[in-house]
């Protein structure tokens, strides 16, 4: 038989155990595959998350989460953490679920895993030439070593956006310009109009860039006039693009950041 003390024992190396689990990460799905509990995660991911993850998780501003591999790790206990705490502009939703009901959206978002509704058809070789070549966006943007800094950065474009979201940015960039990338126009007080997109200001000198990536700095009292629009100077491709090429650019800026090589 086992003492009072023997017990007391076994019960702190069980708790232990459990708190060193929960710290490695070690939280358990409840629910597992339970399609009750996806269901009801399905109604809270349609009031939280399709606004940016549309509606059936086939991706917006907001990546594409059929294809069932996540930026932020492919375990329940990481999808757990990312919907409890959030991440970059997405918000966590500790504070508005319990935590039956962020288990049970982790189910429902297992249950999307594989569909695979976000990806873009297309030829992706055929629009990584268009992209450095006829489109031109290596001259404003970069991927991995290669491209321009003017523009946002979309090395891992295809797992922060939605093919859906990257399409349309290619059609009407100015419905969603990027943070940080307005279009500027400023007149100088020798009478000169520049436009570019802002990379500093204060109260005694403003700093901006062109599409050709030239840098600017002006003194305050050199400058009549500085004015900040939401426009973007990004060009519209609609026009530029076959239905067939749009395809293939969006097929190939929708695999960044998902493959090892481009």
């Amino acid at each position: 038989m086992i003492s009072i003390a023997g017990k007391t024992l076994l019960f702190l190396l069980a708790a232990g155990l459990a708190l060193a689990q929960n710290a490695g990460g070690g939280l358990q799905n409840p629910f597992g595959d339970d399609p009750k509990a996806a269901a009801a995660g399905r109604e809270m991911f349609r009031v939280h998350c399709a606004s940016c993850h549309g509606a059936q998780g086939e991706g917006g501003s907001g990546p594409n989460l059929t294809e069932g591999v996540y930026g932020i790790g492919n375990r329940d206990q990481d999808l757990h953490q990312i919907v409890m705490r959030g991440r970059d502009v997405m918000p966590g939703f500790r504070h508005l679920m319990t935590q039956e009901n962020v288990w049970q959206m982790v189910t429902y978002l297992r249950s999307l895993a594989g569909r695979n509704l976000g990806v873009a058809p297309g030829d992706a070789t055929a629009g990584a030439q268009l992209f450095w070549g006829r489109g031109g966006c290596g001259q404003c943007h970069r991927v991995g070593p290669n491209g321009s800094g003017t523009g946002p950065d979309l090395t891992q474009i295809g797992i922060r956006r939605g093919a859906p979201n990257l399409r349309e940015s290619l059609l009407s960039p100015d419905a969603g310009v990027p943070a940080g990338y307005s279009m500027v126009t400023l007149v100088t007080r020798d009478g000169q109009n520049l436009q570019g997109i802002r990379r500093r200001s204060d109260n005694f000198s403003v700093q901006f860039s062109d599409m050709q990536g030239n840098f600017y700095s002006y003194l305050r009292d050199e400058v009549k006039e500085i004015t900040e629009s939401a426009k973007s100077l990004m060009p519209a491709y609609g026009n530029t693009f076959s239905e067939t090429e749009l395809n293939d650019l969006v097929a190939f800026l929708s695999r960044l950041g998902r493959e090892k090589s481009q």
